[in-house]
């Protein structure tokens, strides 16, 4: 059947709608396309804020452990300049020489590290230091600020190499990423240095002290109670008596000596005659004329030359004599009886060896020693005659080295000099802001250190010069500039109770013309500048020098009797030139010092003197003690400048570079 009309969307040919079919397809496809473009996109950006924020947090790690480590080299520079300041004030070449500075510099270096970062505690090996957090600016649309945490560790000191390590370790904290670093750094001292050969003068005491004698005197030794450790000289008669005197050297004299007591005696010489009445003797007991033993008891030998006679007393050696023995009553001895001539026995006694003789023998007692008698042979009789008991010159000296070594004094002339053409010291104020007016320290030749404006006035001695007073009171202080040189001040009367202190190392020669007191305080007492001192008196006034008084200088006193009580110090030299008393009653001096008076009585009643003495004649009483030094020279005493020259090394510090050296940078997980 066919239909009226014709449907035209049956029409094969017909191609209406494909057009509508063909866009949606299109914006099907681009809607997938963008879709996943978009997709894409966001993706990316999440990608690039999740780095983003992963290397900020390396940056703000890095930036927390950069400012710790310029904190660190802020540090090692400022104890640097510290350390640089406080070596420059040095004035003293040889103290300079002597400062560790790379030490010094390590040392306060970690101090101040320790007290920003340890909280004052000193770290051990591996010690960190409690978190240091900073934030920073907010990154875009982040919504926590970055955070830097950051650690110093502690890893070492290296004494030999003098250096600090610490380990710097930081993290950075940016939203929920983390980024750590560390870096290892080292703090060491990176200077450019200099080196100068600085000569000083030491003007030390050409008069050493020596380790062969305690006492030598010129005239007589009354040894009481009291100790003397070291070997005694005597050029008269020698007497220690029994009254507790502890002598535990050797004994010499060239005149006679007479020993009633002491222990720890070691050996007795003398070239004439020796008595024995009592103490111990731990040697050898030798006389070039006679040897009389009435008491006491010798360890050792004794030798004469010319008759030995023995009454009672000890002897645990022989008894030996060129000329002849002669035993009176009951002494005991326990070896030989050696005659070169003849021996007398004139009690019952028996000796412990045997009576050896050359010429006979004789007993008043009918004792039986036939078997004890052996007479010398012309060989032992050659022997005995050649044997010098005591070597003594042609003048009657004991020969030996330490005799030969005894010092004498300086001529006097020479050594206190005049005044003559040395000025006055020029007027000198200072200003008391108090009251708007000058106080006068100088004036017309006075020089007074007793108002508080002018406590540690320092004189500034570029040259000689002559006051007619100097005084210082107590708890005051005069400082001495002498500018590195020898300079001498002249002086009617010196008067101090308070301080002198010299300053820039030198010498200063004092010259006290009529009259000086110096009843406490100090003068150049703690010489860490290495500054010689020597004091020079020429009045005939006594002196003391008593409690609280510390002195470091040697003393040369012309004409005047000098006590030295007990609290005091004099640290140098003591030169005595007239035929005056010098009095120790008391002290102790730790610096071993020469007492030199040889034309002085000597009374040492208490007190300890660590030295020599050398004295006319010399009493000893109380609680005297002479100890000499262990080997020649002794403690260093200030002294004359007359000694030798000494060449230092002093550095100079002329630029710092990078006191911290950093190892590379390390990223840890």
């Amino acid at each position: 059947m066919m239909w009226p009309f014709k449907n035209k969307h049956n029409d094969p040919n017909n191609e209406n709608g494909y057009t509508l079919i063909l866009v949606l397809l299109v914006f099907v496809v681009l809607s997938i396309v963008g879709t996943g473009l978009l997709a894409l996109s966001s993706n990316t950006l999440k990608t690039m804020n999740t780095e983003r924020d992963d290397q900020s947090a390396f940056y703000i790690a890095e930036a927390g452990l950069v400012e710790m480590r310029t904190s660190l080299h802020e540090i090692a520079k400022s104890a640097y300049s510290e350390t640089l300041e406080t070596y420059n004030a040095i004035e003293d070449p040889v103290e300079k020489s002597e400062y560790d500075f790379e030490g010094n510099f390590i040392q306060k270096t970690k101090n101040k590290i320790n007290a920003l970062y340890f909280n004052g505690v000193n770290p051990t090996t591996n010690f960190i230091s409690e978190n240091i957090n900073k934030q920073y600016e907010k990154q875009l649309n982040n919504a926590a600020l970055p955070v830097s945490e950051t650690t110093v560790e502690f890893l070492s000191t290296e004494s030999n190499s003098k250096k600090l390590t610490y380990i710097i370790r930081s993290n950075g904290l940016v939203e929920n990423k983390m980024r750590n670093v560390s870096q290892k750094v080292e703090i060491t001292l990176n200077a450019e240095v200099e080196e100068v050969e600085v000569v000083i003068e030491d003007n030390t005491d050409p008069y050493e002290v020596k380790a062969c004698y305690a006492l030598f005197t010129n005239g007589s030794v009354n040894a009481g109670s009291g100790s003397i450790t070291g070997d005694i000289y005597s050029k008269s008669k020698l007497v220690i008596n029994n009254s507790g005197a502890s002598l535990s050297g050797n004994v010499f004299s060239t005149e006679d000596i007479e020993i009633k007591g002491s222990e720890g005696i070691k050996n007795v010489y003398s070239p004439k005659n020796i008595t024995i009445t009592g103490g111990t003797i731990n040697g050898t007991v030798s006389a070039g004329q006679k040897i009389n033993i009435t008491g006491g008891t010798v360890k050792g030998d004794i030798k004469a030359v010319d008759t030995i006679t023995a009454s009672s007393g000890n002897v645990n050696g022989n008894v030996l004599s060129k000329n002849n023995v002669d035993i009176l009553a009951y002494p005991s001895i326990a070896k030989d009886i050696i005659a070169l001539n003849n021996i007398y026995v004139r009690q019952w006694f028996n000796v412990g060896g045997n009576y050896r003789y050359g010429g006979s023998i004789q007993f008043n007692q009918n004792v039986d020693a036939g078997s004890k008698l052996k007479p010398l042979s012309a060989n032992e009789k050659n022997i005995i005659l050649n044997d010098d008991f005591i070597n003594t010159n042609e003048y009657g000296d004991i020969i030996n080295s330490c005799t030969e070594q005894m010092p004498t004094l300086p001529d006097v002339s020479s050594t206190f000099k005049s005044k003559s053409g040395v000025a006055v010291a020029p007027n000198a104020t200072v200003f008391n802001s108090d009251s708007n007016s000058d106080v006068d320290v100088i004036k017309n030749g006075v020089l007074n250190i007793s108002h508080y404006k002018t406590n540690g006035y320092t004189l500034d001695l570029s040259r000689d010069m002559y006051f007619s007073n100097i005084n210082i009171d107590s708890y005051n202080s005069l400082n001495i500039d002498l500018k590195g040189e020898t300079r001498s001040i002249f002086v009617d009367s010196l008067n101090v109770a308070g301080h002198i202190n010299l300053v820039n190392p030198g010498v200063l020669n004092i010259y006290v013309l009529n009259n000086l007191n110096y009843s406490g305080g100090s003068f150049n007492s703690n010489n860490n500048n290495h500054s010689s001192a020597n004091i020079y008196y020429s009045g005939t006034n006594p002196i003391t020098f008593g409690s609280d008084l510390n002195i470091n200088s040697s003393l040369h006193i012309k004409n005047a009797d000098v006590t030295f009580t007990s609290g005091g110090s004099v640290k140098g030299n003591v030169y005595v030139y007239g035929n005056n008393k010098v009095t120790v009653t008391g002290g102790s001096s730790v610096t071993e010092q020469l007492f030199l008076a040889p034309n002085s009585e000597f009374i040492h009643s208490n007190g300890t003197i660590k030295g020599n003495v050398v004295a006319k004649n010399y009493t000893m009483s109380g609680g005297a003690t002479i100890i000499p030094p262990q080997q020649d020279g002794g403690i260093i005493n200030p002294g004359t400048g007359d000694g030798t020259k000494t060449t230092v090394i002093v550095k100079n510090y002329l630029q710092a570079y990078d006191l911290v050296y950093l190892h590379s940078l390390l990223e840890e997980e």
